[in-house]
């Protein structure tokens, strides 16, 4: 297995300019929550949307750290940085490719390539692992 040596970032991003009000068009994934129904935890959330066409990609509530940080910064084999955040969920993207863990930057883990579901835009990577949990790793500055 060939690996990048990580590089983490130790600057968090403020998200309140990447967030947007939700519609009720749009229907997350969601926790369930003894006091909270779906419809209220819907009506309360703030979704980050695909750059290129706006649709509705993940939700602020989603995010996690992964080898102790939210945000990565990688360089990949061609040379190119990439400022990825990492979400547990991302129901706004589509998958292609198969797992691979060719040039992986997180070790231990697979990865397929993460594209916009409406505009099919790249946005990251959906990283797999048998004894660990999956996440996606969105790239931010294609976020908005």
């Amino acid at each position: 297995m060939k690996t990048h040596e990580i590089i983490l970032s130790d600057i968090f991003s403020d998200f309140s300019s990447l967030l947007k009000d939700e519609e009720k068009s749009f229907k997350p994934l969601l926790n369930s929550s003894p006091n909270i129904d779906a419809d209220q935890k819907e009506s309360t959330e703030k979704y980050l949307v695909c750059k290129t066409c706006e649709n509705k990609i993940t939700t602020i509530a989603h995010k996690i750290e992964i080898y102790g940080s939210f945000q990565h910064s990688f360089l990949n084999p061609a040379g190119h940085v990439f400022e990825i955040g990492c979400f547990s969920e991302a129901p706004g993207c589509a998958l292609t490719g198969v797992p691979t863990s060719e040039w992986t930057w997180f070790p231990d883990y697979q990865w397929q390539v993460a594209l916009c579901c409406s505009c099919i835009s790249h946005l990251g990577w959906y990283y797999s692992a048998d004894k660990k949990p999956s996440f996606w790793g969105l790239i931010l500055n294609t976020l908005i």
